[in-house]
Parts: structure tokens; C-alpha cells; sequence
């Protein structure tokens, strides 16, 4: 089953694809907004998104990744509780950017974690989000076929 990629009318935040035993969905990713309901539409040409990695605006850079994958036997989709799909190639911010270019996965890890706690209120499991941002970015890693590069006209990240 193939979603094309989407970003919300409404944030213009671009929407993550959640398959679960009723089928495919668009959300929002983690760290994003939740006051509303997704509302997908196409990317306008020249849409730059937010930072896959902690969801700062805009993206600058881009980081190519094959599509992949997370299934709900996987280590992160158990804790999720979900398959998780990622399409395309990943955002990222100037500061995001810099620690891809020098391979500092576990500080752009601390990052993501930073960005997403800061967003959900309430209790946190410190050692929960490291194992599960840990696993992302493992597989992220596998995924990815090139160097971090700068977003040009036309790009859509």
C-alpha cells in the first residue's frame, strides 16, 4: 500500500504514515503539534518542512534515505505499537546538519530526544525515548545513501 508523501493544510508540518490492523494513516510526527486533526494535502512546489530531527523551521539540508519500513515485529515499533513507515529523504536543520556532516549520531540523538520532551507534557522516560530514538537512528543509518547536502530550489524536504 503506497501513501504519497503529504504535509497537514493546516501546520504545514509534513505528515508521518501510521499502518495499524485498520489499514494506512498520515499523523503527525512526534514533536509536532497535536491541536488538530491531520489534514493532508500534496506538497506545494518549493514546500520546505521542518527538521525531521527536532523540528526547528525551516529545513536547509536534506539527507537521503531509501524508504523503509519499521515493522511491528522490530524492537521500536513494539514499543510504539505500531509499524512506522518513513518515505523519502530526511530533513534537517543547519545545527541538524552539522552533526550529520560529522557523523555525531548520539549528540544529534540527544537532540531529537531535547525536541520531542519538550513538546509532550508530563512524564518522562529518559531511558524509554533513548532506546527508541537509538533504534530509529540506527536503522536511519542503514537507510541513509549519501552525505547530508543543502536543500536546492525545487528540493521538497
Amino acid at each position: 500500500m503506497h501513501q504519497p508523501p503529504a504535509v497537514c493544510a493546516v501546520c504545514q508540518r509534513s505528515l508521518d504514515i501510521r499502518i495499524d490492523a485498520r489499514g494506512a494513516s498520515y499523523v503527525h510526527p512526534p514533536g509536532a503539534q497535536q491541536d488538530h486533526a491531520p489534514v493532508p494535502v500534496p506538497p506545494a512546489a518549493g514546500w520546505r518542512g521542518h527538521c525531521d530531527f527536532c523540528s526547528e523551521h525551516p529545513a536547509t539540508h536534506t539527507l537521503p534515505v531509501r524508504d523503509f519500513t519499521v515493522a511491528l515485529e522490530h524492537p521500536l515499533a513494539k514499543l510504539t505499537g505500531t509499524d512506522w513507515k518513513s518515505r523519502g529523504n530526511w530533513a534537517a536543520c543547519g545545527v541538524c546538519a552539522h552533526l550529520l556532516e560529522n557523523q555525531e549520531w548520539d549528540q544529534l540523538r540527544e537532540r531529537a530526544i531535547n525536541a520531542f520532551v519538550s513538546t509532550y507534557p508530563g512524564p518522562v522516560d529518559t531511558n524509554l525515548n533513548r532506546l527508541m530514538f537509538g533504534e530509529l537512528f540506527r536503522v536511519l543509518q542503514q537507510k541513509t545513501t549519501g552525505p547530508v547536502r543543502p536543500v536546492e530550489d525545487g528540493d521538497q524536504s
